[in-house]
């Protein structure tokens, strides 16, 4: 019994650890992201009055993601890795809903392996807001999803938010962030 809680103290200080760790990871990605994308300021102030740069057409870079991610959501319910090894980077970071990171491997071999299924869910309350930033995609999508995780159903409405970079092979997913969203009362 006494090995019991001291095995239970031990398990959930690692999993303190862990999660301190995973965002401090997520926090260094957010700075480093955030400062690839600053702009430096003309030193000229008129010029700084002229409008940014936009994409050459940011209504279709919006309908070509939001249209990726239609796509990603058929080849997971299929298990499509092939597929998917084309939508994702080679460097893709999943952080999943209860804050474990996945690389594209590690993601690729829970649904090759069947100890994650996707399933189709009714998509008609899904929603995907899409913001560009010339090759970058900021997408949060809410959806409703079935699945099976390691055996056991795992179904719920979630928000993901995803950054998606657009490049020779067209856009590709760096980044993907999975939170459940649970009712007040399971929450308190």
């Amino acid at each position: 019994m006494r090995h019991t809680k001291m095995a239970t103290k031990h398990t959930n200080s690692n999993e303190t650890i862990r999660q301190t760790f995973m965002a401090l990871v997520v926090s260094a990605f957010l700075v480093v992201f955030s400062a690839s994308c600053a702009q430096v300021a003309p030193a000229d102030p008129v010029a700084n009055a002229a409008p940014k740069a936009q994409p050459a057409n940011p209504e279709a870079d919006k309908a070509e993601v939001r249209k990726f991610f239609d796509d990603h959501g058929a080849a997971l319910v299929k298990a499509d890795t092939a597929t998917l090894d084309k939508m994702w980077a080679d460097d893709l970071v999943l952080v999943d809903h209860d804050g474990t990171t996945l690389s594209k491997a590690q993601w690729r071999e829970l649904l090759s392996s069947g100890t994650e299924k996707i399933e189709q869910a009714d998509p008609s309350s899904n929603t995907t807001d899409v913001r560009i930033y010339g090759n970058t995609a900021v997408a949060i999508l809410k959806v409703t999803q079935k699945a099976i995780l390691e055996g056991k159903p795992h179904s719920g409405k979630m928000t993901i938010s995803s950054v998606l970079v657009k490049g020779d092979r067209g856009w590709q997913m760096v980044l993907a962030q999975l939170s459940e969203l649970k009712p007040i009362s399971e929450s308190l």
